[in-house]
């Protein structure tokens, strides 16, 4: 099983891009459920049912990396939020872009 071979890991190192694909898979999976009326699970029951390896593990660190990506659209929000749903203690989202504090930047 993914999540628990990423468990056996101090650190795992993955992709904007992977987040994206993983996120698109939660939100399929999500929607059929929802299609056919199946409830939500309990808080407890929640991380072992999970989609994705992802929101499976509570981590100590979650470092996102091209921060800059994040809301530019309704994707990208939709994408913020499932970043948000990975239990973990601490989050860092950083860039490595740069930007010149104009408008366009955002």
């Amino acid at each position: 099983e993914p999540a628990h071979y990423l468990s056996k890991h101090l650190v795992v190192v993955t992709t904007f891009s992977r987040c994206k694909r993983e996120y698109y898979r939660v939100a399929r999976v999500r929607g059929k459920k929802q299609k056919r009326g199946q409830d939500c699970l309990s808080c407890s029951d929640r991380l072992s049912h999970e989609p994705s390896p992802l929101l499976q593990i509570r981590w100590l660190r979650l470092v996102v990396d091209e921060g800059h990506e994040l809301g530019k659209n309704e994707v990208d929000s939709g994408l913020a939020h499932f970043i948000g749903e990975i239990a973990a203690e601490r989050r860092w989202v950083i860039s490595g872009s740069p930007t010149t504090g104009d408008e366009d930047d955002q």
